[in-house]
Parts: structure tokens; sequence; C-alpha cells
């Protein structure tokens, strides 16, 4: 409001089919009704604070935060680049209102977009102009998801580490508002598709039984039995009715076949190795301090589970603050810990570790800590791998190591 000059939301046609449309009415009237009482209190805040403007009041780090929001581009995916490509030639709010920039190095314009270098299926948008964005149809249709490119990035590694000669699933430690985790069922749709494709040559050419042509078994049995279908395995802590939000996106996009939801903590499914004995790669995504991304909170409530508990917010600080981040890399620590030491996934061979930080407590810290003393009676022992996503060389931090690290 303040950063908009008291200027109210201005009205967008999609409003209209919003469920929540009178209570933003009414919010909105009552601070309408209240605006100089509300003037006036903000000014004391900035009189008690000697400060320029009511924005002076919030810490330094704080404020260039908020000041570099609109300046990063807003990224979204598509279920392939072929799906990306379709939107932008078929989608008349695209093709009529917006242009591509075919030039990497210069800054975004209002209604100008960038492909991806590194990722096909991946889009960026002009930051400043949110609101806009989350209501082209293809966003609100779910053709094109707004989610950081980190992510996309993580499942990229999670794909090109399985073996493409036989199946395999994924395990994902957090399966959050359920993007991430779409993502990779997305993947392992099209992973599952190839696998069973082969079969079917080498039935036609070889003979012998098949698990994919079997006329004794109806369509649903051939889904939940054939050993070719591969799956991302989460476990889920959260509420009835954020399980039934979560299941519901995987139902719209027609992968729920490709997803195992697991009712208990991480830490349980030690318990159960009959689900993750085909796991051959582990994501683990952190709930981290969110300090390198222009804004945490909307990174929160877009990345974290429908029943979010509002907690959360207490551990977003600006990127100063090393004491909370020390305090949110031992749980990191743990989840890793638990996933090197105990042997959870036998078969597997890849862990892949995501956070969106700017401290190396919460990045090469974890990882060089729980590696360094490992347990020596387990039959394995982890090191660190180079990345194996396809960056130019500038994209990377060359003093990072064997890390991928991606500037804010």
């Amino acid at each position: 409001m303040n950063n908009r000059e008291w200027n109210f939301r201005q009205d967008f046609e999609s409003d209209e089919d919003s469920a929540y449309r009178e209570d933003f009415i009414q919010v909105e009237s009552a601070m309408r009704s209240h605006e100089i009482k509300l003037h006036a209190a903000l000014a004391k805040k900035r009189v008690a604070n000697q400060s320029q403007s009511i924005n002076f009041a919030l810490p330094a780090a704080l404020r260039a935060q908020e000041e570099n929001k609109g300046l990063v581009p807003i990224s979204a995916w598509a279920e392939s680049n072929q799906n990306l490509l379709d939107i932008l030639k078929n989608d008349q709010e695209l093709t009529e209102n917006w242009t591509e920039n075919n030039n990497f190095e210069s800054k975004l314009e209002p209604n100008q977009y960038k492909l991806d270098k590194n990722c096909d299926n991946v889009i960026h948008f002009y930051g400043k102009i949110r609101d806009n964005i989350l209501r082209l149809n293809a966003v609100r249709n779910n053709k094109l998801v707004i989610q950081e490119k980190s992510s996309v990035l993580a499942v990229d590694s999670c794909i090109k580490l399985l073996n493409t000669l036989e199946p395999a699933d994924i395990l994902l430690t957090n399966i959050g508002s359920g993007w991430t985790a779409l993502q990779l069922a997305l993947r392992l749709k099209e992973f599952s598709r190839e696998l069973i494709k082969k079969e079917e040559k080498q039935k036609f050419l070889f003979g012998g039984n098949s698990t994919v042509l079997d006329a004794n078994k109806n369509q649903d049995d051939q889904k939940t039995s054939n050993p070719n279908i591969c799956k991302v395995i989460c476990p889920f802590t959260g509420s009835d009715t954020a399980y039934e939000v979560v299941l519901e996106k995987f139902k719209e996009f027609g992968c729920e076949e490709h997803l195992q939801i697991i009712r208990e903590p991480l830490t349980n499914l030690s318990n159960k190795p009959e689900n993750i004995e085909r796991v051959k790669v582990v994501l683990i995504v952190t709930e981290c301090s969110r300090t390198s991304v222009a804004d945490p909170i909307e990174l929160l409530i877009q990345e974290s589970q429908p029943d979010l508990n509002m907690n959360q917010l207490l551990n977003l600080k600006p990127q100063g603050s090393e004491k909370s981040a020390d305090n949110l890399a031992n749980k990191h620590t743990n989840v890793l810990k638990f996933i090197v030491n105990s042997n959870l996934c036998p078969n597997s061979n890849s862990i892949v570790y995501l956070t969106r930080s700017v401290h190396k407590s919460e990045n090469e810290n974890v990882v060089n800590n729980v590696l360094n003393p490992q347990n020596n009676s387990l039959s394995k022992k982890w090191v660190v791998s180079p990345p194996v996503v396809l960056l130019r060389p500038k994209d990377i931090d060359r003093n990072s190591g064997k890390f991928l690290k991606l500037t804010p």
C-alpha cells in the first residue's frame, strides 16, 4: 500500500471468479475508512525512528531486499518444452500483449519475457508486474506454474541421475505445496513411458512375458502392478484437508499414479522398506531461511504445505541474520545425516540437496559436516559429485568447488 502511494488494487476481470472477492473488498473498505488513522500511526512510527519515510524504519538488509524485489524476474515452468512453445504460439493474451527478449544479458522490461538458457521448459517474466502475471490465463489454468528456477534444476538433476535402463523411484523428503513433487511426477511419467516402449519392443522382438501387454489384467490393475510405473515417494504429516489439496494437483495433471504419499514422518520410513526399496535418488528440499530469493514471504506461501504453520515466518530474517540460519542448519543436518547414515534407501546412488539460502551454514557446511564423519559400518561412502545439469560456465560460482551455486 505504501509503495503504491495508497492507491488501491486495480480491478481485474479474473477477480470476478474468486471465491474470496468479498473478503478482499471487506478488508479494503475497512482500510479506506481508517486511512487517516493509519497515516497517523505510521507517521508516529516514522518520527519515533527519526526516519525519512516509513520504509527507513525497516532494517537495512530487509529494506534492500524489498527494493530489489521487482528487479528479479518471475520464473515459471511448463510441463515440457513443446508445451511451452505451444503456449507462446497459441495463447492469445501472450501473443498480443507480450514480446520475447532474446538478449539474455539485458534487463527485462514490462510485458517482456525470456526463455531460459539452461532449462528448455522455463520462462522468465518482468518482476514488477506480478499481479498481471498471476492473472495470465496460462498461469491461472496451471499451464505455466510459477516457481523458483532452483526447483527445476533440482528436479532435472534427479532425472539425469536415474539409470535409463531400469525402473526407479525418487524419494522427496518434503512435499510442501506439492509443486516440486508434481514436477518429479511429470518427468517420471515420461520416464515410465519410455521404459514401457522399450519393453514393448523387446516383447515384439524376442517374445516372453511382458508386464505391459497382459490380456488377463484390466487397465487399472496394470497401472498399479506394472513395475515400469516409476513414482515419487513423499512422507506427509499434514492434515487430511492439506492432503486432498495436494492430491488434487496431481489428478489435474493426470499423474496421480506416479505419486505415493506415506502419511508418516520421514524417520518412520525405515519401518516400511517395501515402499522405498526401488528408490535410486533422494531429493532433500529444506525449509531454509530463504535469504537468496527476492520475496521470501511469497516463496514461503507458495512452497509450504496448504496447512502452513505461520510460525515459519519467524525464520524469515534479513540476509545478515546468521544466528537464525545456524538454527535452521541444525535441522537440515539432521535430515541429511538420517538419509546418509540410516541406510534408509539401500539401493540409492544419489542425493540432491537444495536450499535457497546465501548462508554457508545452510549450504556447504551442512554437506561437509555430514559427509566427513560418516558411519564406517555402512557398505557405501557418500562423496560430493559435480553438477549434472547443463549450465554455462559463467552461470556457476567457481569458488564453490563441486557445489552448484547460483547467485541471487
